[in-house]
C-alpha cells in the first residue's frame, strides 16, 4: 500500500536562531518567574509569548502586533518544533499582546528581572526597543548568563 507523503514548505528566517538564543538565556523561564499568571490561562506562558514575539521584531523589522499573528501562523510547524510547544492560532492575537506589554511596562518587574535599572520607556515601540535593550545589557553584565532577581551582583 502506497503512503501520501504531506510536505509543509515554511520560511526559516533569522528566527531559529533568536530563538535558540532565548532558549540558552532562559529568557522564557526568567520572565515565566517574574510575569504572572491567570489561573485560567490557557494556551502559551507570558515568557514564551514575549520571546517568540521578540524574535519576530528582530527577525522582521516590524514592532506592530498586527503582523505577528500572521507571521506565526507562516511559520507554526517551525516554531513548534523549535519551542517543543503546541501553540494555538489564539496565542498571539493583539490582546495577548497587548497584555505582555503592560506587564513588561512595570518598572517594577524589570527591575526584579534584571536588577539594574537602564532607562524607563513608554508607548508601544518604546518597549519592544527597551526590552531589546535591557535584556542585552543584563546578558552582558552578567558575563554571557542571563541574569535574574535571586543573583547578587558581582
Amino acid at each position: 500500500m502506497k503512503e501520501d507523503i504531506q510536505i509543509t514548505t515554511e520560511r526559516i528566517d533569522d528566527f531559529v536562531v533568536l530563538l535558540a538564543m532565548m532558549q540558552q538565556m532562559d529568557l522564557p523561564g526568567i520572565l515565566d518567574r517574574h510575569i504572572p499568571r491567570h489561573w485560567l490561562q490557557q494556551g502559551l506562558s507570558w515568557g514564551w509569548t514575549a520571546s517568540i514575539w521578540l524574535a519576530h521584531i528582530v527577525s522582521q523589522g516590524d514592532h506592530r502586533k498586527v503582523t505577528v499573528r500572521d507571521w506565526v501562523r507562516q511559520a507554526h510547524s517551525t516554531l513548534e518544533q523549535i519551542t517543543g510547544l503546541d501553540i494555538r492560532e489564539t496565542d498571539f492575537t493583539d490582546d495577548r499582546l497587548t497584555i505582555v506589554l503592560r506587564h513588561l511596562a512595570d518598572e517594577a518587574r524589570w527591575h526584579a528581572i534584571c536588577p539594574w535599572r537602564w532607562m524607563w520607556c513608554r508607548g508601544n515601540r518604546g518597549m519592544i526597543l527597551c526590552m531589546c535593550q535591557r535584556l542585552t545589557a543584563c546578558w552582558h553584565a552578567w558575563g554571557g548568563r542571563a541574569c535574574s532577581s535571586w543573583e547578587t551582583a558581582r
